[in-house]
């Protein structure tokens, strides 16, 4: 299997419904290309209510600092008063807790606002999200979203590789494992191919399942040798080793 040494999953970051799947697997991409589209109409309703949200609280937040403000004017004049022993003391106490109540009312009021403008933002964030772009300039591996479906957050919709530096995984018997090692070179061969691919085996990794023992290896295939988009990261094959084939 071609695949390259650098690959990206791409993934969902609200739950929505796909309404675009704009490529197909196989199809090369640039940079900021628009692959899969997601409903965004719930997140835009909800922005606009916190919006709202935000504009009431940071009126309400300046009515009672005004008023507190008010209240602390009043607070003053009747300690003069009291001082002079024009009224009770006890009417500032109530001025002043009229005052603690307003400056109360200001605090709750800003800190309804500051939550209102971090749920808009983390809204406004999704919304940028539902477009989903390619990350690079490259070729799409994988497509794993239909137009129409329910895709959930984190579900990974598309997979991109840049195939300007491609490797071969292919799988190796374990009674043959003594034909590869890292170093090695292999020869890429694939349907329809007209020229010769040679890569270089970078890891030779054990794997142990039930009933089957065999190797995975990885080598990088020599790019500087291949003309441009001569390999696919989705092409299939098989490689040749000395001695024998896999």
């Amino acid at each position: 299997m071609i695949t390259t040494r650098t690959s990206l999953l791409l993934s969902t970051d609200f739950d929505g419904r796909v309404t675009k799947v704009n490529v197909r697997q196989g199809q090369q991409v640039h940079a900021g290309d628009v692959l899969i589209e997601l409903d965004d109409s719930e997140l835009k309703a909800k922005a606009k209510n916190a919006a709202a949200a935000q504009r009431a609280a940071k009126g309400d937040a300046g009515a009672a600092y005004a008023m507190s403000s008010d209240a602390s004017r009043q607070m003053a004049m009747q300690a003069r008063l009291a001082r002079a022993g024009a009224v009770a003391v006890e009417s500032v106490r109530q001025a002043q807790a009229t005052r603690n109540q307003y400056g109360s009312q200001g605090a709750a009021a800003s800190s309804r606002a500051e939550q209102a403008a971090a749920d808009l933002d983390e809204l406004e964030r999704l919304i940028g999200k539902a477009k989903i772009v390619a990350p690079f300039d490259g070729t799409v591996v994988s497509v794993r979203a239909k137009t129409g479906e329910n895709a959930r957050k984190g579900q990974t919709v598309a997979r991109v590789s840049d195939p300007k530096d491609l490797m071969v995984k292919f799988a190796v018997p374990q009674d043959l494992r003594s034909r590869v090692k890292e170093g090695q070179m292999v020869e890429v061969v694939m349907p329809g191919q007209t020229g010769q691919v040679f890569a270089k085996i970078t890891s030779v990794q054990d794997v142990q399942e039930a009933l089957i023992s065999f190797v995975v290896v990885e080598a990088d295939i020599d790019d500087s040798k291949l003309p441009p988009n001569a390999v696919s990261p989705t092409a299939q094959g098989h490689v040749r080793i000395a001695g024998g084939k896999s």
